[in-house]
């Protein structure tokens, strides 16, 4: 009998958590799930697309050169076939770098803006390879949306380097006009929510980090690009139930980027076999926020994947993903298999089958 093929062993592989200060651009933008990026404006050509092209030349045919067009600086650069550097016994630090200021001008860098990285972070794995993680800072507050990131293999060869680190970040004035009193109320008046008074707590760290007392929070950080903007970084809770990392401009107080921190999905599931005594019946569960990725419109991730192995040959083929009934809720009913002659013995003379070749919908997320 086709099976139903449901590798639930953590739905917890449904979700991508949000990083706390390293923005990337969000694809979606829109009032259905809150999100919003309006950081980008017209492409940013690089400073000298000269040298870019001549990096690309340089490293070869399997060269991964690639630039952000919201900076103009690079976004990523490697190869396919090899490595950036060679073999070398030096700090991986002191290779990463070294790496960078020879080719400032296709970075679009300025060699003050390479001694002005702070590396917060460094960690090697079982292989040997040291991930490498350096912040922009001006004066002491972070860009939320730059830096540099790098590999570096355990004999010392630069595997690549990633990251979009912004020319002139730590020049960005740190003097913000709104207070972040200000910033949250800006960003709560965006999802429609009007502030409430609450008391605030705010600390003399570079960020001017404030706590207020209903748990929301703003900290200072620089927005990168052309303008290398000072904003407020807040985390919100808006009337419409969803908590949101909302980043401000703190001389406009416009929303410069929005991302909903609540995810939420139900489905109706059996914990144990359908008419088992215990965990038998089916309940409608809300998944915790942490398992859902945003707009997932299938039971999949990189430890699990639930689908209906319609034609038994182990893959997801059109169709036989559990897409959601509705938005965000997996509902679906159960037909059990009619009993046939010869299953007195099996375990369709045990337990109920819930494949009936007559109803695909059937097969569909029943664990």
């Amino acid at each position: 009998m086709r099976r139903l093929i449901a590798l639930l062993v953590s739905l917890c592989a449904l979700a991508a958590p949000a990083a706390a200060h390293a923005v990337a651009a969000l694809d979606r933008t829109g009032p259905a799930d809150g999100n919003l990026d309006l950081r980008a404006g017209a492409p940013v050509a690089p400073r000298d697309a000269a040298a870019v092209a001549a990096l690309r030349a340089r490293l070869g045919d399997g060269a991964v050169v690639d630039v952000d067009e919201r900076t103009g600086s690079l976004r990523m650069v490697g190869r396919l076939d090899g490595f950036l550097t060679g073999g070398s016994d030096a700090d991986g630090a002191a290779v990463a770098l070294g790496f960078v200021r020879a080719n400032l001008d296709a970075f679009g860098l300025a060699a003050a803006d390479v001694d002005n990285l702070v590396l917060v972070r460094r960690t090697t794995t079982v292989g040997g390879i040291q991930r490498l993680f350096w912040q922009q800072r001006a004066r002491g507050v972070p860009s939320l949306d730059s830096g540099l990131r790098a590999n570096v293999a355990a004999d010392g060869r630069l595997i690549n380097i990633v990251g979009s680190a912004s020319r002139g970040v730590r020049s960005a004035t740190v003097a913000p006009r709104l207070s972040p009193t200000q910033a949250r109320s800006a960003a709560l008046r965006a999802v429609g929510t009007r502030a409430a008074a609450v008391a605030a707590r705010r600390s003399f760290d570079g960020r001017a980090t404030t706590v207020f007392a209903n748990g929301d929070r703003a900290a200072l950080g620089v927005v990168a690009g052309a303008g290398n903007r000072l904003a407020w970084e807040t985390i919100v809770r808006g009337d419409d139930g969803r908590t949101y990392r909302a980043v401000v401009d703190a001389t406009s107080g416009e929303t410069l980027l929005r991302r909903s921190l609540t995810q939420h999905a139900t489905a109706r599931v059996h914990r144990n076999y359908p008419g088992a005594a215990a965990g038998g019946t089916r309940d409608i569960v809300t998944f915790p926020a942490d398992w859902i990725a945003p707009g997932a419109t299938t039971l999949a991730g990189p430890y699990a994947h639930a689908f209906a192995d319609l034609n038994d040959n182990q893959a997801a083929d059109g169709g036989e993903e559990a897409a959601p009934s509705t938005a965000d809720v997996w509902d679906f009913g159960l037909t059990p298999e009619p009993v046939q002659t010869g299953d007195a013995g099996s375990a369709c003379g045990s337990f109920t089958c819930t494949w009936d070749a007559g109803d695909a919908i059937a097969t569909r997320a029943q664990n």
